[in-house]
């Protein structure tokens, strides 16, 4: 399965490639990097006077949810944080919502002032006089790292602060693993310049954390060390990791600091398995792959008819080629938006779903976009109800991040013109926000919590519970192939692929270690192109 570009090159021309060219959002994550050093020797020391409160929370086994806020905010940054509380209490939500989900039973959130020691299993926490936090295991006594939280203002919206974490290796040999899929080339379009194998070990690599095209940022890292720690920040920022060990985490836009720690249990022999084990207890175990997601996907650009698709299952019936599911691409629907297929080319979706069922044993995949265009029969309606974001395109993006908006897409829209029909596999393009912003998302989503650079991350998930917790309701098993995804987006079902690739030996080598980085970010499945998409 591939998914398509050409589209968003359409629109933008070639503007588009220059713009990768003049990487802004590089410039700016070096600016911040430069400029941290000083605001913590300046500003930070008088716009932050007293120390912050940590609060520690027991969550699953052996881990620890760790929040470090301010004690006073500067006036912008307080209506902001004013402002979220409104959406909240207006949305019946206790906290932002984040990658972290309940069901391990979390324990009750416990100011650490300094000098307290936290324990959860066989985890300890030791807030120090200067307010760094020490981790260790109980058993053995080793330490595992020491982090040092700090606030100061933020380069990119002055109404949020950047937050910082340093967090020093308690062993020297430590090796970094995670972080997602990415860096293997230029962000947006196509891929261009030389494909890059990136090893997996993170040692001296710099990560953006923000989601572009060809690269999905997951803020999880483990460590060979026996910990694992998720920057549970939805925004934008970066992260280093030093040649000897040792983290360096950045949230550009924040208002407070919120990561997650998990240790070996006592006794533990395996250095990974328990970790990840404890890290899929608290955002969510992967569901079953279906049987025939394991079989061959087909797909091409494009399918124009349902006539042309079942022309292709037939084929592959008389060739007795096993097919597992067979996808309708992009440009299905009239406009982007519509949430139904153009009906000129597919007069019935149950025809078409029945029709791949027979020939082949097939699942019928439609592909999505998370675009409304204004043509669309559906925009009115979204956007009355305040489930439109982002000017951009000749049109807007759905935000999911409220609930009605995600009940009502798929109350009014999803249900009745395709999981009915049987159609219960959606391919999800684009999820990278590629089609926000000037460029290839070089933007964002605004959420309903935010702007962008606080809490663009967050919106992905949200897309994705869109098309797969109705189903898991129904009682069947997710299915969502997806271009993007976030810590925790396993329990959505998702199989997460890699773009837009070159038809190349050079871009398969760059593509095998990629699929090992999701693996150890937490995200199971994994795919990309057969053969390539052609680009290049």
């Amino acid at each position: 399965v591939s998914s398509r570009s050409s589209r968003a090159r359409a629109r933008h021309g070639d503007a588009g490639e220059r713009h990768i060219a003049i990487t802004p959002r590089r410039r700016l994550m070096f600016a911040i990097l430069s400029a941290a050093a000083g605001f913590a020797g300046a500003s930070a020391a008088t716009t932050f006077s007293s120390a912050p409160t940590i609060t520690v929370t027991p969550w699953c086994d052996n881990s620890l949810r760790v929040r470090v806020t301010p004690s006073t905010l500067p006036a912008a940054a307080q209506a902001a944080a004013d402002h979220l509380r409104a959406t909240l209490q207006r949305n019946s939500l206790a906290d932002i919502p984040s990658a972290l989900i309940d069901k391990c039973g979390p324990g009750t959130p416990t100011p650490a002032p300094p000098g307290a020691t936290v324990k959860a299993g066989n985890l300890q926490l030791d807030v120090r006089a200067d307010g760094s936090l020490a981790f260790s295991a109980v058993d053995s006594g080793k330490a595992y790292f020491a982090a040092t939280p700090a606030f100061a203002p933020s380069v990119v919206n002055a109404s949020y602060l950047l937050a910082s974490l340093d967090v020093a290796a308690g062993d020297a040999t430590e090796r970094v693993f995670g972080l997602g899929q990415g860096n293997w080339t230029q962000e947006g379009g196509c891929p261009s310049g030389p494909q890059r194998v990136v090893p997996l070990e993170r040692n001296g690599q710099t990560v953006n954390l923000q989601q572009r095209k060809f690269h999905v940022s997951i803020p999880w890292a483990y460590s060979t060390a026996g910990y694992g720690l998720l920057f549970n920040m939805p925004g934008y920022g970066n992260v280093s990791v030093g040649r000897a060990g040792g983290m360096a985490w950045q949230a550009h836009a924040a208002l407070w600091l919120d990561f997650w720690v998990t240790g070996l249990p006592a006794g533990a022999t395996h250095p990974a398995a328990p970790i990840y084990s404890q890290y899929a207890d608290a955002t969510g175990h992967a569901p079953p792959m279906r049987p025939e997601a394991l079989s061959f996907w087909q797909s091409r650009n494009r399918y124009k008819s349902s006539e042309i698709a079942l022309s292709i299952a037939d084929r592959y019936a008389r060739l007795e080629l096993p097919v597992g599911v067979l996808v309708i691409d992009y440009k299905n629907q009239v406009h982007d938006g519509d949430f139904a297929p153009n009906p000129a080319c597919y007069p019935s979706v149950k025809a078409l779903a029945d029709g791949v069922r027979a020939k082949l044993n097939a699942t019928t995949v439609f592909s999505f976009w998370p675009e409304v265009l204004k043509e669309a029969g559906e925009y009115g309606a979204l956007d009355a109800a305040g489930c439109l974001i982002n000017d951009d395109l000749s049109g807007r993006a759905v935000d999911p991040t409220p609930a009605h908006c995600r009940q009502m897409i798929w109350e009014k829209y999803l249900k009745p013109r395709y999981f009915d029909e049987g159609v219960s596999a959606y391919w999800l393009d684009e999820t990278d926000g590629e089609g926000t912003g000037i460029g290839d998302g070089d933007h964002g989503y605004d959420t309903s919590f935010g702007p962008a650079a606080f809490a663009s991350n967050l919106w992905v998930g949200d897309w994705l519970r869109t098309f797969s917790e109705p189903v898991a309701a129904a009682g069947e098993t997710p299915l969502v192939l997806t271009r993007g995804v976030w810590a925790g987006g396993q329990r959505h079902g998702v199989v997460l692929w890699s773009s837009d690739i070159w038809s190349s030996f050079e871009q398969l080598a760059s593509m095998v270690p990629q699929g090992v980085h999701a693996s150890l970010s937490g995200i199971p499945w994994w795919t990309t192109d057969v053969g390539g998409y052609g680009c290049g």
